[in-house]
């Protein structure tokens, strides 16, 4: 699991956010609660620090959902990098994006720029 700490603005709202990167577990030791562990851990974790949401991509709604996280459907916008080169940004709506509160605050509605690249 890898983690990437930012900002991100979701209409005038700014929050702080950890993006979870490429969460994966051994296929041998799937099944184990190994990832749920992980997952339970970083919210604990999260929660003592100054964040406000986790936040991830995945294609897996019915997995990161049953773990508490709600699936959004958001226009976004994000510096499209690739090879250490900036291609501008790109603009596109995910129905993949999933955010879990770490805190209080309410996620509020509309485009979210995620201030550099995605992960």
């Amino acid at each position: 699991m890898g983690l990437d700490y930012r900002v991100v603005g979701v209409g005038n709202v700014a929050y702080k956010i950890l993006g979870i990167i490429d969460f994966c577990v051994r296929e041998d030791k799937r099944r184990q609660g190994v990832g749920a562990s992980m997952l339970n851990e970083l919210s604990d974790y999260a929660e003592t620090k100054d964040v406000d949401f986790l936040m991830l991509i995945s294609d897996d709604d019915r997995y990161y959902t049953r773990k508490g996280f709600k699936q959004l459907h958001a226009p976004c916008s994000w510096l499209r990098i690739n090879n250490y080169k900036n291609y501008g940004v790109a603009f596109d709506h995910l129905d993949d994006l999933f955010i879990k509160a770490t805190g209080d605050k309410k996620w509020q509605t509309g485009h979210v720029d995620w201030l550099g690249y995605m992960f």
